[in-house]
């Protein structure tokens, strides 16, 4: 398991919300996932994207798409 400081390598509003909902579907189909292993999760993940949303509305972190220029896919 590899350690990933959020800050180092800030992620998008967007990508940090789909990695959540990829999260909920490998969970729910997970039989060891435990309710109250989930929901630490999600309280966690929530608590991230709400710090995100309200302390960088407007930086290029919150963007919901990339730039042309900072496309990672191209």
């Amino acid at each position: 398991m590899s350690v990933r400081n959020i800050y180092a390598d800030p992620k998008t509003f967007l990508q940090m919300l789909l990695e959540c909902a990829q999260f909920v579907e490998k969970a729910r189909h997970d039989p060891s996932s435990s309710k109250t292993d989930v929901l630490d999760s999600m309280e966690t993940r929530l608590s991230l994207l709400m710090g995100k949303l309200l302390s960088h509305p407007t930086s290029a972190t919150f963007s919901v798409f990339f730039d042309a220029e900072d496309d990672p896919s191209s």
